[in-house]
């Protein structure tokens, strides 16, 4: 494989990336949806009243945000994300999306509104 030739990982990371904004709509709320590597917010899709104070897209997914609490336990999360992850709370449902043998490829975090509602 040449240099600029990319993986298999890659590329379905690029697709889901790209799929992020069609995700959105899919969902009957307003909601962001967030898509990530292991580290970093790879896109960040606003809602059209929930939203972070910033776009997110290329920072670095703060050690309280349900992202990297189910990066690091392999699981799917739901919780309440402390205002301090994002500057604001909310509530979040994480997923993994796809992982190769060696590496999470991409998870996604579907935050919604209504952060005074207990899920779980």
């Amino acid at each position: 494989m040449s240099s600029n030739e990319k993986t298999e990982s890659e590329n379905l990371l690029d697709f889901i990336v790209e799929l992020a904004p069609a995700l959105q709509k899919l969902v009957p709320l307003d909601c962001m949806i967030a898509v990530t590597d292991t580290q970093k917010y790879l896109r960040f899709v606003p809602g059209e009243k929930i939203m972070a104070p910033i776009d997110l897209t290329g920072t670095n997914i703060p050690k309280v945000d349900t992202l990297n609490i189910a990066i690091n336990s392999g699981k799917p999360e739901r919780m309440v994300v402390p205002k301090e992850a994002i500057g604001q709370q909310q509530a979040a449902a994480t997923q993994e999306l796809a992982s190769t043998m060696e590496e999470l490829v991409a998870s996604a975090d579907f935050l919604e509104q209504s952060a005074n509602n207990v899920i779980g």
